[in-house]
């Protein structure tokens, strides 16, 4: 039975790791055996060990999942699926620790002597620096399967002459010896032997990559591009690319894990889908199939001392579910809440020790919101025994993650996770079941009920729709607000109300209290807010109680004829499963930009779970870190030699702070900010390449900045306490946009002021503005206060580098569209092409002018981030560390378009 505890162990090390991803995943190795002992009876058994280790495992697995997966919030689910199909096929050495590491972070090091993108046309640069990487691994390399079945043939030969000389030379003594010394051998000398393994089995694998490296000169993976781009360009148009055959021989040669790898550089955003058809393949259906939460079973396994822990998310309340679960089983009248916080430990306590005694249940909800009493808790949990407690009695907690929730108490209660309804139908239908809309008095009280129910409907549409535009990231809201029914509950008794005054209905106060009030007080930031109240003008509207209302565009969805509550529910049940996102106000892109999101999330929390080390053949990780600092700072050196950076003294010199010219002082402060941040990189490279050969101390700063590294991201070393400007790009591209900008500013003294403004590579934005302002003021002697910049969108070609500056203000380059594109032909803003997420922006020129100077046009105030996040934090200057600033963009459509579909402009993509 030694293979059914490699496989347990297995799935030990799986869960375990999951407390990386959130504080509320605990698992303890007693709860895990108890699971297995009933595993070992309730399995089918078998006389031939080989089919009861099959049954035994199989059922294990299965069991163990459906325990985890009520733990687990909806978006790790799939996660812990495809980890578990993972390590056992890693066990089976079927994947390799680097393979998944590429798969989770795309690669890291900065790639040498690239060769030219063959279908730059559909191949974003970013995908095709990721097929280089890919290609440097044997599987993709030319003749791998005919060298691996050479070594295997080689390896299989050599092990069979082994044994034969081993036989040929043992006498029946010797045997006898090895028996005696076999039954002596202690458990630890097994160790020993097995651990002796180890190297043979590095070695071998060495071996293998060194005989693929000498035998393939070419890298297959590049030539079938090269020479097949437009079948796969058939992959990349697919709306299921995870599904169509690849070209030429990787359709048939690679593993289905393989697979993934080239899916993950061509078109990531399908990578969820593609890892759900993974974990099918490899596990079964059952794996990525949800179980449904019984509480009622969740109950069976709780005790006296095993409390019930629900794990809260944004905009979820399983009270009403206790409170069914309670009547059915007689408990309503037994059972007392408390919702925590300050004060409330002690009346806590209390009732906790009454209840121990009568047999009643105590639910106490919103642990997170008093850390301080929650060793309290622990030590109430520990001293409660199931011998002397009255057998009825539970104690129910409900909190938000926390690192502070007592980790005993999560190891040894029963974990449960709740979430609102996912969807839009599923969020509707759910709103028909809340109070009062789901009490027919509520509407019969009414005077005017035929309108109250139109727009009831209207309001848990809008309630809808305004939770799921969460799942679209930023695009969707900047702050993921958590909206939640007690916001639609009061916004409904208030439409009540208002209702039944006599007169017009007042819409316009409506729009206040519900926007500005109930789902308004939630939100905090100003171009969210704008975006809530122009989705709330949909829909209330006189034009709302015209039969047929479209509540879409293209009429999908409208508002339903009068009807009774259990009428509503049938209508809602006919709507649509997949929602289109025209629904919310999208363009058909954004569901790229939630499959990405979602891709990202999952990649992103299945790295959490992986160790610092890397294993199998291949340099190791100190070899891996070492050559990419020597990587990073050969490219530092070779544009910015001096290793102080800048010298800024030349630099005062060259360019003195002078009262007509503030751009002088930008450059300045510019300069500064860069060698700090510069100095900084090349100290801590530096101290790592000492600290990996053990010349100095490996620190925690260093040690945290190896792990970042060999993960591909920009270590905190370079980013706390601002000490670089904010940046989502990986590793690789934070270098080379690094490198991009310390060249624009070598430029900038070498040359003078440039004509061309390169926003992107300002590392504080709102300075350049200032000076140009400044410029503005001082020249013509206005003040500043009555001042802003009027927009020109210059046509294509016609303002180069070499171009005159402009008389006032600035032009700016370096922006990129979210959510739309521009048109130069109407000069205008346009709706964005299939597949194209961003797109560069041409020339525009920042005018400053007097505040009545003002160009009136027809257009959409776009906001300007410095990255796609979109949000951010108000700075000590009183700037905020995302948002830059307005920009008035031509339109000929109503602004509101644009402000639902989410457009905006960055200074820098996540490349």
């Amino acid at each position: 039975y030694k293979p059914v505890a490699e496989h347990t162990t297995i799935l030990f090390f799986c869960i375990n790791s999951l407390a990386a991803i959130d504080p509320m995943y605990q698992y303890s190795l007693s709860w895990f055996i108890a699971l297995f002992s009933r595993a070992i009876d309730k399995s089918e058994h078998s006389e031939e060990v080989a089919e009861r280790i099959e049954n035994l495992n199989n059922y294990f697995t299965y069991s163990l999942y459906l325990n985890i997966c009520r733990s687990l919030f909806g978006k790790d689910k799939l996660l812990f699926s495809f980890l578990l199909a993972v390590r056992l096929l890693e066990s089976k050495r079927e994947v390799h620790d680097l393979e998944l590491r590429f798969l989770l972070t795309g690669g890291v090091g900065l790639v040498k002597d690239m060769p030219a993108n063959p279908a730059s046309e559909w191949l974003s640069e970013k995908a095709w620096t990721q097929i280089c990487r890919l290609s440097r691994f044997p599987a993709f390399q030319k003749g791998y399967n005919e060298t691996k079945a050479k070594f295997d043939e080689e390896l299989a030969k050599k092990k069979a002459e082994e044994k034969a000389r081993q036989e040929a030379g043992d006498n029946d003594d010797e045997k006898a010896a090895a028996e005696e010394n076999k039954k002596e051998e202690g458990e630890e000398e097994k160790k020993e032997k097995e651990d002796a393994k180890e190297p043979e089995l590095k070695e071998n694998q060495q071996r293998f990559l060194d005989m693929v490296v000498d035998d393939c000169e070419d890298e297959c993976l590049i030539e079938s591009l090269q020479m097949f781009s437009d079948d796969w360009k058939k992959v990349y148009d697919s709306p299921d690319p995870h599904k169509v055959a690849f070209p030429g021989r990787w359709e048939k040669d690679l593993s289905p894990f393989r697979r993934l790898m080239i899916l993950r550089c061509i078109r990531p955003d399908k990578m969820v889908n593609a890892c759900r058809d993974f974990v099918n393949g490899v596990m079964g259906e059952k794996y990525t199939q949800v179980p449904s939460l019984n509480l009622a079973e969740c109950f069976d396994d709780s005790s006296p001392s095993s409390p019930l822990i629900f794990i809260l998310s944004m905009g979820s309340d399983p009270w009403l579910s206790i409170a069914k679960y309670a009547a059915d089983v007689e408990m309503s009248e037994k059972m007392e809440s408390i919702s925590l916080g300050q004060g409330q430990g002690p009346k806590a306590r209390a009732m906790i020790e009454k209840a121990i005694k009568a047999g009643t249940w105590v639910i106490l909800q919103n642990c997170h919101l008093l850390e301080k009493w929650m060793p309290t808790l622990e030590l109430i949990c520990e001293n409660i025994n199931d011998d002397v407690a009255h057998p009825n009695f539970r104690l129910w907690l409900t909190s938000y993650p926390s690192p502070k929730f007592p980790i005993t108490i999560l190891q040894n209660g029963v974990k449960m996770t709740t979430e609102p309804p996912k969807g839009l139908k599923n969020n509707l239908a759910n709103s028909y079941t809340l109070d009062p809309i789901s009490d027919t008095k509520f509407f019969e009280t009414c005077d005017k009920k035929a309108e109250l129910k139109r727009m009831t409907y209207a309001l848990c549409f809008f309630h809808a729709l305004i939770q799921e535009r969460r799942s679209f990231g930023p695009v969707g809201w900047n702050i993921a607000y958590g909206f939640n029914d007690s916001d639609l509950r009061i916004s409904v008794q208030q439409l009540h109300m208002f209702l039944n005054y006599k007169g017009d209905i007042p819409y316009k106060a409506l729009r206040y209290l519900i926007g500005q009030c109930n789902y308004g007080g939630r939100v905090t930031d100003d171009r969210d807010r704008r975006c809530l109240l122009s989705i709330l003008d949909i829909f209330f509207t006189p034009n709302i109680h015209k039969a047929g209302y479209k509540l879409s565009p293209s009429g999908t969805y409208v508002v339903p004829p009068e009807d009774d509550a259990k009428g509503y529910i049938e209508f809602i049940n006919k709507l649509p499963v997949q929602v289109h996102p025209e629904v919310f106000g999208f363009h058909e892109n954004a569901d790229i930009t939630k499959d990405q999101q979602e891709t990202n999330l999952l990649l992103d929390s299945i790295l959490l779970t992986l160790d610092s080390g890397s294993s199998g053949g291949g340099k190791s990780q100190e070899e891996i870190l070492e050559d990419l600092s020597n990587d990073i700072l050969a490219k530092l050196d070779a544009f910015l030699p001096n290793e102080k950076g800048f010298d800024v003294e030349l630099v005062a010199e060259k360019y003195p702070v002078l009262y007509e010219e503030s751009m002088n002082t930008v450059l300045q402060q510019e300069c500064l900010r860069y060698n700090k941040l510069t100095c900084q990189i090349r100290k801590s490279l530096k101290d790592l390449k000492k600290a990996l050969k053990g010349q100095i101390v490996m620190s925690g700063a260093l040690e945290s900045m190896a792990n970042s590294m060999s993960l591909g991201r920009v270590p905190t070393l370079w980013t706390e306490n601002n000490m670089s400007y904010p940046s989502l790009k990986p590793l690789s591209g934070y270098i080379d946009d690094l490198v991009k900008r310390v060249q624009f500013f070598a430029d900038w003294i070498s040359d003078g002021i440039p004509t061309i403004m390169w926003i992107s590579g300002i590392f504080f934005t709102q300075a350049m503005l200032t000076g140009a302002m400044q410029n503005f003021a001082r020249k013509y002697t206005k003040p500043i206060d009555m001042i802003q910049f009027d927009f020109q969108f210059m046509k294509k070609g016609a303002v180069e580098k070499k171009s005159p500056k402009p008389s006032d203000g600035i032009y700016i380059n370096g922006l990129f569209l979210e959510a739309a594109q521009w048109d130069n032909d109407k000069m205008e803003l346009a709706e964005s092409s299939p597949k194209v997420l961003f797109y560069d922006t041409p020339v525009i020129w920042l005018k400053p002018c007097e505040i009545k100077d003002l160009s009136k046009f027809s257009h959409y105030a776009c906001p300007v981030y410095r990255t796609s996040e979109r949000h951010g934090m108000l700075s000590t200057t009183g700037h905020s560390t995302n948002f830059v600033m307005f920009l008035k963009v031509p339109t000929s459509l109503d602004a509101g378009h644009w402000v639902k579909r989410g457009v905006a402009m960055i200074t820098q993509l996540d490349d």
